[in-house]
């Protein structure tokens, strides 16, 4: 499969489809409109990658015995990649760059937003010594906040 489809099964009654709910027109019009505040629609991308880092983030350290700060980092890493992908869809217009150009900005401050996650998850742990899921929710928190700004102001800016 193409790492660009958002592939999805469908149904209604005896009659299926496969949909790519990225490109679909009448999904992403749907979407679109909806909800017209660019916070909400960056609310419903972000709680959608942030879901998937915090899952990578507990499978990797609970189920597969690796190290909260490697698994965090992956996480954060799978999260960002489809935050971007949705995020050139849904939630902001593309920049002035290239895609090339506009991708690259993107990682810079992808990675900002790691080194402030990966900091966040060690102080966390081991200051309060907070177990390394609810150290997570602060995490999220912090790297949200910066992601918004970073994105809105330096990467998806007319």
């Amino acid at each position: 499969m193409d790492d660009s489809k958002f592939l999805t099964e469908v149904s209604v009654g005896s009659i299926s489809a496969e949909v790519d709910i990225a490109t679909d027109p009448y999904l992403v019009g749907l979407i679109a409109r909806a909800p017209k505040q660019q916070g909400l629609r960056f609310a419903l991308v972000g709680g959608a990658t942030a879901s998937l880092d915090y899952l990578v983030l507990y499978l990797l350290t609970s189920q597969l015995g690796g190290g909260y700060l490697f698994s965090a980092a992956v996480g954060f890493m799978l999260g960002s990649t489809c935050n971007y992908l949705l995020s050139i869809r849904w939630v902001f217009v593309s920049g002035k760059f290239r895609k090339d150009l506009e991708f690259s900005f993107f990682i810079i401050t992808s990675l900002v937003g790691l080194a402030l996650n990966q900091l966040t998850m060690w102080f966390f742990v081991s200051v309060p010594r907070f177990n390394y899921l609810y150290a997570k929710v602060f995490a999220i928190a912090i790297v949200t906040v910066w992601n918004f700004a970073t994105k809105k102001r330096f990467v998806f800016f007319r």
